[in-house]
């Protein structure tokens, strides 16, 4: 079993991670997972919390880089959900954010994922 932390949750990154997150010059996000997860569970964590977009793009890149090792199972784990209060259209021409998040995570390549703070069921 491995487990990442995002930046999003800093206070454990180092203490639970052998990956390097970094941005190039033009802002770009960066991620070397550094240990081998083949044939592993692997648990990645990361809120997506301010800055939202940047920790969304991140945490699918994490798992992006896990998933080209042939882990056994990738997990994500999201404690709190960003775009979760779009979870309704009012008005038409609105984009039903929450729905789009969740096809970008289901779509980045994790197995299940495990959310703790959503804003309704």
């Amino acid at each position: 079993m491995k487990i990442f932390a995002g930046p999003s949750s800093s206070h454990l990154v180092a203490k639970i991670n052998d990956c390097e997150l970094s941005r190039f010059p033009n802002g770009e996000n960066k991620v070397w997972i550094k240990e081998d997860c083949k044939d592993e569970t692997v648990f990645i964590m990361q809120n997506f919390c301010e800055p939202v977009d940047q920790n969304i793009i991140q945490f699918c890149l994490m798992v992006d880089a896990v998933k080209r090792m042939h882990p056994k199972k990738i997990i994500g784990i999201i404690p709190w959900l960003g775009y979760a209060k779009q979870n309704k259209v009012f008005r038409r021409g609105e984009s039903l954010a929450a729905e789009v998040v969740a096809r970008i995570v289901s779509s980045s390549g994790v197995n299940e994922v495990i959310l703790l703070d959503v804003h309704s069921e």
